[in-house]
């Protein structure tokens, strides 16, 4: 934001105003009004094109940076929610906590209670397990392993 120093120093440089002409005080007024504009309209981009709607399931809605996560508005609504977001449903399909939103949406952040987030820790506790189990032992085969209702397989 435009300082009032600045201001001062391009209103009175060297404290002689006296010997300035009007045309350089008009200057220094013009230079002020565009600072001030530029500034505004800064401040305006960040407010209303830099920000975006996030509906959540209750039907409110919060305005977040554009760029934020799911994990970002679980941190900002309670920091035990945070802790235990496994995955995000943004437009009604599941993605990952931590992938930036970056339009309006509605978003449902996935927990352990949840079908889809239980679903979704299976999934990469199989991814995990695969790992393990090819470094552990190189050269396995491993087989089709997709979580199913009660857990997940390989």
């Amino acid at each position: 934001m435009i300082c009032i120093r600045w201001f001062h120093r391009l209103l009175f440089t060297n404290n002689n105003i006296k010997n300035r002409t009007k045309k350089q005080l008009i200057y220094n007024i013009e230079t002020i009004i565009y600072l001030i504009f530029v500034d505004y309209n800064y401040l305006c981009y960040q407010i209303f094109f830099n920000m975006i709607n996030v509906t959540l399931p209750d039907g409110s809605i919060k305005q977040y940076e554009k760029g934020s996560s799911a994990l970002d508005v679980a941190k900002s609504i309670s920091e035990g929610l945070a802790r235990n977001v496994l995955a995000a449903k943004i437009d009604g399909k599941v993605v990952d906590a931590i992938l930036p939103i970056s339009t309006d949406c509605s978003l449902q952040l996935l927990t352990w209670n949840d079908q889809e987030g239980k679903s979704t820790m299976w999934h990469s506790s199989a991814h995990i397990m695969a790992e393990a189990l090819e470094f552990y032992f190189p050269g396995i085969k491993l087989a089709i392993g997709p979580p199913v209702a009660n857990g997940f397989y390989y």
